[in-house]
């Protein structure tokens, strides 16, 4: 290729010449790492990891995402066994796709004779709210009331950064049948991985590095209970094993209704019945909300009144079975599932004492405490304050605290409007096989939404990456017109 024939910067990155440029760059900033003394880390993911994945990122950008999904689900876990700045890798990546995308996508001169639609993207719901919401979080940066600008920068990420970068790599890249089911698998297969690992860590045996996580940097008084183990895999806690878990074999137990071969099929119920016992080691009450949420959406989108009837009948037995009966109780996870639907059960009273708490100091700030100011951030960068010492626990409840009724009540509009239109389409949808596709994202995200009241775990990674993928699939028409096409 000649140099003027290049006509898009990605043309220009793949070309010789560009791609010794970067190399030559990359090794630029190594040399600069070592000369003002960065973190070796730093410097030791810039020639690993960073040089190469440019190279293959900029060829295919759609690798970004399976890349970060790779990231997202094993960043903890790997760094019990290397020390590293792993999560920055989650936010080079990002930032690399969204360059290498813009880069095949933006024409090289300001000519009028490129596609007009190929920005279209950016117009979709999904992206535009999540946009929204992000500028919100911009504007917290000088709320009055905000305990930490530091905090900010740090909290900012998981809060609305990571979704809108996310989001729009979605819209733009997963646009095929081959490229949804490709990135289902991933999901599926790593998550079948990590219920295998969870499964050695319960009846097998600890490896030095998770017992030196347990017991010397202090997790075992959440994760050992009356002498059991609650498993977390590789993950960063149980609470995020087990929603990821429940979330993930709600999701394969969807799909093998309809799925593409029966080879597919047996993936998926082999995937639903290990990640079922990755949910239930976990031992993880909160998760219960996600089947039992995300099964009622699926009833609901299925158009089927006998399946929602029947599914219904299936719902309120399980509940009766465990409010009401000793059915079972000895077995030691359900005794804790049990717990969950405990009105007076003492861990949830003393949640509903710290939110009445919060309420009266958030009484005169709409735009609450600031982002990171409470949780893991306001104990590092203000911990002398009420709301780093006092547990927000819910999801909701540390939105309501870092961003206010102001922040919450926009994003509560956001999620609602993702869910409502989400079902509209996924019901909309004809294809049998991309609609149980769709439907086992809408119901894994609905299941979320209500598992988050009671943890946090909607914006902690593997969730959250899988929710942002998740939201362009259920909302863009562009699968409804892709379903109307199929033959």
């Amino acid at each position: 290729m000649s140099t003027s024939s290049l006509r898009s910067g990605h043309d220009w990155l793949t070309h010789p010449v560009g791609l010794l440029g970067l190399v030559v760059t990359m090794a630029a900033l190594v040399g600069l790492g070592f000369k003002v003394g960065a973190d070796k880390t730093i410097q030791l993911s810039i020639l690993i990891y960073v040089i190469p994945m440019v190279l293959v990122v900029f060829r295919y950008p759609v690798v970004s995402i399976y890349l970060l999904l790779i990231l997202c689900f094993g960043a903890n876990g790997i760094s019990r066994y290397i020390p590293a700045q792993w999560g920055l890798m989650i936010d080079a990546t990002l930032v690399l796709g969204w360059i290498a995308t813009l880069a095949r996508r933006f024409p090289r001169n300001w000519d009028t004779d490129g596609d007009p639609r190929v920005w279209g993207e950016l117009k979709e719901d999904g992206f535009v709210l999540s946009l929204l919401w992000f500028m919100f979080i911009l504007v917290e940066l000088v709320n009055p009331d905000a305990q930490s600008r530091e905090a900010w920068f740090y909290a900012m990420r998981n809060m609305g950064f990571y979704q809108v970068l996310a989001v729009g790599l979605a819209y733009f890249h997963i646009r095929t049948n081959k490229q949804l089911k490709f990135m289902l698998h991933v999901i599926f297969g790593i998550s079948v991985m990590a219920a295998l690992w969870g499964i050695r860590q319960k009846y097998f045996w600890l490896d030095a590095a998770e017992e030196h996580w347990l017991f010397v940097e202090d997790h075992a008084t959440q994760h050992i209970l009356f002498g059991e183990l609650r498993t977390f895999s590789f993950y960063s806690d149980a609470g995020q094993f087990g929603a990821s878990q429940a979330m993930v074999f709600l999701m394969a137990i969807i799909m093998a209704i309809k799925p593409s071969s029966n080879r597919s099929r047996i993936f998926y119920l082999i995937t639903f019945v290990l990640c079922f016992v990755g949910f239930g080691i976990s031992g993880t009450r909160g998760a219960l909300a996600v089947p039992a949420a995300g099964g009622l959406m699926y009833l609901i989108v299925s158009r089927n009144t006998k399946i929602l009837i029947l599914g219904l009948i299936v719902m309120a037995s399980t509940y009766g079975m465990l409010r009401y009966t000793s059915l079972f109780h000895g077995v030691k996870q359900v005794q804790r599932m049990r717990t969950a639907l405990d009105p007076n059960e003492p861990s949830l009273l003393v949640r509903l004492r710290n939110q009445e708490f919060l309420g009266h100091q958030l009484d005169r700030m709409p735009l609450g405490a600031g982002v990171g100011s409470s949780g893991f951030w306001g104990n590092r960068f203000s911990p002398n304050t009420v709301f780093a010492q006092t547990a927000t626990d819910s999801y909701y409840v540390r939105l309501w605290v870092e961003t206010g009724v102001v922040g919450l009540s926009l994003h509560l509009l956001m999620l609602g409007f993702f869910l409502g239109a989400g079902g509209y389409r996924v019901w909309h949808t004809t294809d049998p096989v991309l609609k149980h596709q769709r439907a086992a994202l809408l119901c894994g995200y609905a299941g979320m939404l209500f598992a988050s009241y009671g943890n946090g775990v909607f914006n902690q990674f593997p969730t959250a990456l899988i929710i942002c993928l998740a939201i362009p699939v259920m909302l863009s028409d562009h699968w409804n017109r892709l379903s109307e096409e199929q033959p």
